[in-house]
This record gives structure tokens, C-alpha cells and sequence, in this order.
């Protein structure tokens, strides 16, 4: 049970890469119209890139974590 830290890690990397990948910095006119109507917003190129990587750090450490305890 302890690669339970390891799931819970993976998890929340996880979410944090899906949560940037559906609030991607607007290209176009019609990805930002689109942002305005449903209510949603998009990250700064900044924000995007700092949590796709602070997402992939936390699931790369999660999966190690479930590796080494299972093993």
C-alpha cells in the first residue's frame, strides 16, 4: 500500500497536463469567441507551458514511485 503517494501523484500530474491541454493560450478569433461564449478562459503561454511541465514532473515522479514500491 505505500505506492498509494505514487498513484495520488500520478493523478494529480495528470490532471494538471489535461487541465492545460483544454485552456490552451488563443491562436485564432475563433478558439478566444469560443472562450467567451461557454465562459471559459485560456492560460498565458507562460502558465501553459510552467503546468504541462509541472505536470509531467509530478506523473514521471508518480510513476517511479508506483514502480519502486511494487517492485
Amino acid at each position: 500500500m505505500k505506492f498509494i503517494k505514487g498513484l495520488v501523484l500520478l493523478a494529480i500530474g495528470g490532471f494538471l497536463i489535461y487541465w492545460a491541454q483544454t485552456h490552451p493560450p488563443t491562436k485564432d478569433l475563433l478558439h478566444a469567441v469560443n472562450n467567451e461564449i461557454i465562459g471559459s478562459y485560456a492560460l498565458s503561454k507562460p502558465m501553459y507551458y510552467g503546468t504541462l511541465a509541472v505536470g509531467g514532473i509530478l506523473a514521471a515522479l508518480g510513476l517511479y514511485r508506483v514502480y519502486k514500491d511494487t517492485k
